[in-house]
């Protein structure tokens, strides 16, 4: 994953969800596995076409390149990494800078 564009920062993300996902395993809400993530730093069934397009839709609403896609819920951590191909570099469009202007 390292010859990706930002596959060294993905990579570690992504191990990090493996290390939540041994120690709570599955069946929880996303809300848990949010907060078990964020603490491993300092989402639940199987990933379907309607996950890719909502996070397909992200990336290009809040024009971000890159996005991850972790399932928690399967017997075995899954996930998929996106590319924004409208990404448009130098436009910030995402949601903490647009609650910081109001």
């Amino acid at each position: 994953m390292a010859d990706f564009k930002y596959g060294e920062i993905t990579e570690k993300i992504i191990g990090h969800a493996f290390r939540v996902h041994n120690t709570l395993g599955r069946g929880f809400q996303e809300v848990i596995y949010q907060r078990a993530l964020q603490m491993e730093f300092n989402l639940i069934t199987k990933i379907d076409d309607t996950n890719i397009a909502q996070a397909i839709n992200y990336l290009e609403a809040y024009n971000l390149e890159i996005g991850l896609l972790i399932n928690f819920g399967s017997k075995r951590m899954e996930f998929d990494r996106f590319t924004n191909k409208k990404y448009k570099p130098g436009i910030i469009h995402h949601p903490a800078q647009s609650r910081k202007s109001q």
